[in-house]
């Protein structure tokens, strides 16, 4: 169906010329399509008279019209250009000999992004076989630009709207219509995306998502190509040419999207003047190879000629060039492939070194914190009230791993919390029992401090205590006792 183009294509075209065209779709069925209705909407006549103009050796090819990759029926309806159609006018100008030069006349605003890429590609590859120039009058829009800035040079007329940069895609939602007339479709598919996007239903998120980017591919080989043809960057197509904005010629002069604004006539000139320039240039090689083949004794014969008479010969010759080739450059590539496996044998010693230098830088960082935790110990521990022959009893009973962060102590918190552990080791020792000797010779009980606790209940701390203390024979005579 005609009208499934519009609603299942990428379209590099003004949004405004492609609501028109489905306009007249969706007020005509196919098949009962009312041509002369359509020519009033319209207002010009549907007679699409396309033809490709020779002048003085210049071929004058017209784009106008939506571009489609097939018209037929369409092209009548929108007096558009077939980009299939186009490519052949291009070819046959190519190998035209009595063709010295090629002018795209453009007025259109774009078309689908099938078709047209393919032209854009064919005009870009062709330049230096022979000038291939356009210019632009009344309009140059997305697809049209498309394909005119991957000519050699681009002149507009004043007057002319250039640009919209982009793509745009069209999503018709049927739902509503359906509902009413008591039809319900039903999709069964196979494969999350197949019919995510269709008319029976509203577009869904994944739906809009997936179109989009579809839509970001194709405006990303837009851009590309834009900045192929015209000579700049990608980034200076986007920040001045393709924000979907239209120009006029001067405004797109400025932003070199254009070369030239003026009429088609001075055009038209200058290209003439151009191909006579490059057939000067030409006559002189062609004269100087000819004298030396002459002086020589010899004739001229072209490639395609010589392969033609001497294909044998031909094949013999490039096979002799590819052995001296390979030979002249084997040496050269078994020295950079020597000098390769001596970067990547350094390359493996650099990175031994490496891993040997952050284990010796780790087990620095190691000794150098058990070092800082011992100080701090020692330090606390010097100055309490703690036996020094239950110093290492104290000293192990709080961790610091808790106190590091990337392999650096929080030495206040660590302090601190060392001098409560010492504080609570005081405690212990002197809260209840102030007055008690540790250590051999203890023959005594200490009275039992406010009530607290029981003979028994001092007989097992003196023993505790002396056993932390790592005194075995006041342990031993403090059990007799």
């Amino acid at each position: 169906m005609l009208s499934d183009l519009l609603k299942k294509t990428a379209w590099a075209i003004r949004p405004d010329s492609l609501e028109q065209i489905y306009t007249i779709l969706r007020d005509h069925k196919l098949g009962e399509l009312d041509l002369a209705a359509i020519e009033a909407k319209l207002g010009k006549n549907l007679a699409n008279t396309r033809n490709v103009v020779i002048e003085d050796g210049i071929a004058i090819i017209p784009i106008s019209g939506p571009i489609a990759k097939r018209m037929n029926l369409f092209h009548n309806i929108s007096g558009g250009t077939s980009a299939e159609m186009l490519i052949k006018e291009i070819d046959k100008a190519l190998a035209d000999e009595d063709i010295d030069g090629i002018l795209l006349s453009i007025d259109s605003p774009g078309g689908t992004v099938d078709g047209t890429k393919e032209v854009a590609d064919l005009i870009f590859e062709s330049r230096g076989i022979k000038p291939i120039w356009a210019f632009a009058s009344g309009t140059m829009a997305s697809g049209a630009y498309w394909i005119g800035s991957q000519a050699e040079r681009v002149s507009a007329f004043d007057t002319t709207a250039i640009g919209s940069i982009g793509v745009v895609m069209s999503h018709y939602d049927y739902s509503e219509a359906d509902s009413k007339a008591g039809i319900k479709r039903t999709f069964i598919t196979a494969g999350k995306y197949k019919r995510i996007v269709n008319d029976a239903e509203p577009l869904s998120a994944d739906g809009r998502e997936y179109l989009q980017t579809m839509l970001d591919d194709y405006y990303n080989l837009f851009v590309s190509s834009v900045a192929q043809g015209r000579g700049v960057t990608e980034q200076f197509v986007l920040s001045d040419m393709a924000d979907g904005k239209m120009f006029i010629a001067s405004k797109a002069e400025r932003n070199k999207m254009v070369d030239a604004i003026e009429p088609i006539e001075t055009t038209m000139k200058l290209l003439k003047e151009e191909v006579q320039k490059r057939k000067n240039g030409n006559e002189e090689t062609v004269e100087e190879e000819t004298t030396k083949n002459e002086n020589e004794g010899g004739s001229i014969v072209n490639l395609a000629e010589l392969k033609k008479a001497h294909p044998d010969l031909v094949a013999q010759i490039q096979n002799d060039t590819r052995e001296t080739v390979t030979a002249e450059l084997q040496p050269r590539i078994d020295g950079l492939t020597k000098e390769n496996d001596t970067l990547k044998a350094s390359h493996e010693s650099l990175e031994s070194d490496v891993k040997d230098l952050k284990k010796k830088d780790a087990i620095r960082t190691h000794n150098e914190l058990e070092n800082s935790v011992t100080a701090i110990w020692d330090t606390a521990l010097a100055g309490s009230d703690i036996p020094e022959d239950m110093h290492g009893k104290v000293h192990g009973s709080i961790g610091h791993k808790q106190f590091v962060t990337d392999d650096v102590l929080d030495v206040k918190s660590f302090k601190e919390a060392v001098a409560a552990e010492i504080t609570d080791w005081e405690g212990k020792l002197n809260a209840s029992y102030t007055g008690k000797v540790l250590g051999s010779g203890l023959t005594k009980k200490t009275e039992v401090a406010d009530g607290a606790d029981t003979a028994e209940d001092d007989d097992a701390w003196e023993v505790e205590m002396l056993s932390l203390a790592g005194d075995s024979k006041a342990v031993e005579a403090a059990k007799t006792n």
